[in-house]
């Protein structure tokens, strides 16, 4: 794996503040990144995300200085990994935390 940047920690994601930082951060980059649709679509799935979909997920989450930045969350379906969800916060895009996310979840798998 990647050498993490300066102040970075990878974390597994297991509480309920990582769900609802991770939550926040899906809602922030998804209103960001798609802007061409409405955004009550994505404010009224927030409590589905926070409450059932990340907790259901294997979560890593990067933070810095303690406050989480991106993640990625990997769901196994009939024992099968996918990459259900990788988000980072629009502060932070462009900082290769994708990339080490992106890296981390594909380390040990044959695909």
């Amino acid at each position: 794996m990647n050498i993490l940047p300066d102040g970075i920690t990878l974390v597994r994601g297991l509480s309920a503040r990582h769900y609802a930082a991770c939550a926040d951060i899906w809602l922030e980059a998804s209103l960001l990144a798609h802007d061409f649709v409405d955004p009550a679509l994505w404010q009224h799935q927030h409590d589905a995300m926070q409450q059932h979909c990340l907790p259901s997920s294997h979560l890593d989450v990067l933070e810095r200085h303690g406050e989480a930045v991106a993640f990625s969350a990997l769901c196994s379906p009939d024992g099968v990994d996918f990459l259900a969800a990788l988000f980072v916060r629009p502060s932070c895009w462009r900082m290769g935390l994708g990339t080490i996310l992106l890296r981390h979840a594909m380390y040990g798998r044959p695909r």
